[in-house]
């Protein structure tokens, strides 16, 4: 694990407590020594927690390298992800689609590299409400990124574009992969918050060739 600043080592403790929340949701597909990837590794607390707590083998993979943490995080360039098909048993995404250019290659690439299970949590709009909540607080997200950059070795990529679809969009996404959708549910993950989170776990059945599966 590499040195962190000081204004990394602030930032260590809220990731953390954010990682606890998010663990109990991917901890019941994570079995034995399983592999598990990280789609969207992030400062890697998440990858960081399921592994202390788990015997998982957990990896990494994103566009920028920020991570806070001693997990593996391989460089990805949003196309074709560096691995092998059925590399992992697990593969995750949490808050990190709606970034993507290509939502479509993305999950086609989870798809491929996973023997069973996605487990994707996105953000999801109901009502112009809601959507207008998701807007602010990802553009302060992405400011808050920008901070970081200017105060640490973090790499910035979001283009302050995002894909958020409503859960229709999303099911009509992962029918076009051949993906079962095993459970489509909201979480709640902080009392109050005015974002609806929304969590999808997918099995994979048949993969179906993404030239074929946006026609």
């Amino acid at each position: 694990m590499r040195t962190l600043t000081r204004f990394e080592t602030r930032v260590v403790p809220g990731q953390l407590r954010h990682a606890q929340r998010i663990i109990p949701h991917l901890a019941p597909y994570v079995y034995g020594k399983s592999r598990v990837l990280d789609f969207g590794n992030g400062s890697g607390a998440i990858a960081h927690v399921l592994a202390k707590e788990s015997s998982a083998f957990v990896a990494g993979v994103d566009v920028a390298q920020n991570s806070l943490f001693d997990i593996p995080a391989i460089a990805y360039d949003g196309q074709r992800l560096p691995f092998r098909d059925n590399t992992f048993d697990v593969v995750y995404a949490v808050f990190v689609l709606h970034h993507c250019r290509d939502v479509d290659m993305v999950i086609s690439e989870c798809s491929r590299v996973s023997t069973s299970h996605i487990i994707l949590i996105e953000d999801v709009w109901t009502n112009w409400w809601n959507r207008f909540w998701m807007y602010c607080f990802h553009i302060l997200f992405d400011l808050f990124m920008v901070v970081l950059t200017v105060f640490t070795s973090a790499t910035w990529k979001s283009d302050f574009r995002y894909r958020f679809k409503d859960d229709v969009d999303w099911l009509l996404c992962f029918k076009r992969f051949g993906l079962t959708v095993l459970k489509a549910e909201d979480l709640v993950l902080y009392d109050g918050y005015p974002v609806r989170h929304r969590i999808y776990v997918l099995e994979k059945n048949i993969r179906i060739p993404l030239q074929n599966a946006i026609q």
